[in-house]
């Protein structure tokens, strides 16, 4: 379908300029933000949706204009941060998950170990998420052996993963 084509082009193109002001605000696409303002062109609630997960973004919002552009908000609130904290440590952890050859259906239970007080409130916050992302029955704020050092929101911290 040409039209489909015509609109995926647009949302392409949408993308990949929201790509280029994260990539120079230094902002990681796992850090959620808050607003992309699209001017000049607008996308129904598919098309939206496909763009808020492309970009981490949590609203799209549309104004008039002559050329397409795209603004991106890349303030960082005390939310926000912490959902993109809480998004390293599950990526961290499943990439120690990867590292010890377990697979979808080993169960864990996962230790952290932190002085960051930002990693911790943003663990209990997100708690369910990461313990679901990360086949994690337990998460529990504390040392155990085999602890591994780890770098979140660049500050050291320490993981531990049990096989169940």
């Amino acid at each position: 379908n040409v039209k489909v084509e015509e609109i995926m082009k647009e949302v392409r193109s949408v993308v990949s300029k929201g790509l280029e002001q994260r990539d120079k605000a230094g902002i990681n696409v796992r850090q959620p933000l808050e607003e992309l303002i699209v001017k000049g062109v607008e996308f129904s609630n598919e098309y939206c949706d496909l763009i808020k997960d492309e970009l981490n973004v949590k609203n799209v919002k549309f104004e008039d204009g002559d050329i397409v552009s795209v603004e991106l908000n890349t303030v960082i609130s005390h939310e926000l941060l912490m959902e993109g904290v809480s998004r390293e440590l599950t990526r961290i952890i499943n990439n120690e998950r990867k590292k010890m050859k377990l697979t979808i259906k080993n169960r864990i239970k996962l230790y952290l170990n932190t002085e960051d007080e930002l990693l911790r409130k943003s663990a209990e916050v997100y708690k369910k998420n990461i313990m679901n992302s990360v086949q994690a029955d337990e998460l529990i704020f504390g040392s155990y052996k085999n602890e591994k050092s780890v770098k979140i929101n660049n500050k050291e911290s320490n993981i531990a993963i049990e096989l169940l």
